[in-house]
């Protein structure tokens, strides 16, 4: 199967235990829309906390309750179908959990980079 292009549109989903999964959203978006579908293997004491829509190009933020943050580009991450499970987004301590899952427009993820170098 071919990869989509960097310009289309994923689902990105994370748990609260700091699992998260990549979706192409274009094969899927009809079944989703007409009548919900399960995207997501969620395993036992863990929950889907977010879902954003976003581009390959883009970028992910996560915050766990600890305050530590991570930051990656979702071309890290590779593209799932909705059999698969999530990967492992975040390491958590024990007892903390993700709090908090963003997506960073492309254009601020190069600002980001240009402010690292």
């Amino acid at each position: 199967e071919a990869s989509p292009a960097p310009e289309s549109p994923f689902l990105v989903l994370a748990t609260q235990q700091g699992g998260i999964k990549k979706i192409p959203l274009i094969p899927y978006l009809y079944r989703i829309a007409k009548a919900g579908s399960p995207l997501l293997k969620v395993d036992r004491g863990d929950a889907l906390g977010w879902a954003a829509a976003g581009k390959d190009t883009d970028g992910a933020v996560l915050a766990s309750s600890n305050g530590r943050v991570l930051v990656f580009g979702l071309t890290e991450m590779r593209a799932a179908g909705n059999s698969a499970g999530t990967v492992k987004g975040m390491r958590l301590a024990e007892g903390n959990s993700l709090v908090s899952m963003a997506l960073v427009p492309h254009a601020d993820m190069e600002h980001m980079r240009q402010e690292e170098a």
